[in-house]
C-alpha cells in the first residue's frame, strides 16, 4: 500500500490483493514489493525525506523520514517472526537440512510445498 501511495506501485489493499499460492510466489512478491520500496526511497533524497507524507497516512504532516523508519522497522519485524515459524515448522516435522534456493538463502517450507 505504501509502495502505491509513495512510489507510483498499482493500488494495492487487503482485499484486492492476488495473494501467492505458495511460498515461492510469496517470496518473488516480497521480492517485487521490497524492491520497489527501496528504490523508492533511494529516489527520495535529502529533500523528499524531509517533506510531509501527506494525506495517504494517518499523520500527513510527519516527515517522510520518520515513515520510512516505521516501514523498516515492521519489515524487519514481521520477517523476523517469519524466520521464527519457518524455523518451527522445520523442527517440528524434522525436515531434512534444506540446501541453497534460488532467492539466496533456504527456504524449507516453499521447497515442501
Amino acid at each position: 500500500m505504501r509502495n502505491a501511495a509513495h512510489f507510483g506501485a498499482p493500488a494495492a489493499w487487503y482485499e484486492s490483493w492476488e495473494y501467492a499460492g505458495d511460498a515461492d510466489g510469496a517470496l518473488d512478491q516480497l521480492d517485487a514489493q521490497v524492491d520497489v520500496w527501496l528504490a523508492g526511497v533511494r529516489a527520495l533524497g535529502d529533500d523528499g525525506l524531509a517533506r510531509p507524507v501527506g494525506p495517504a497516512e494517518p499523520f500527513p504532516e510527519a516527515p517522510m523520514s520518520e515513515l520510512v523508519l516505521h516501514i523498516n522497522r515492521e519489515l524487519i519485524h514481521h520477517l523476523s517472526e517469519v524466520c521464527l515459524l519457518r524455523d518451527l515448522y522445520l523442527h517440528a516435522h524434522e525436515l531434512p537440512a534444506p540446501g541453497p534456493a534460488a532467492h539466496g538463502t533456504a527456504h524449507p517450507i516453499g521447497a515442501q510445498s
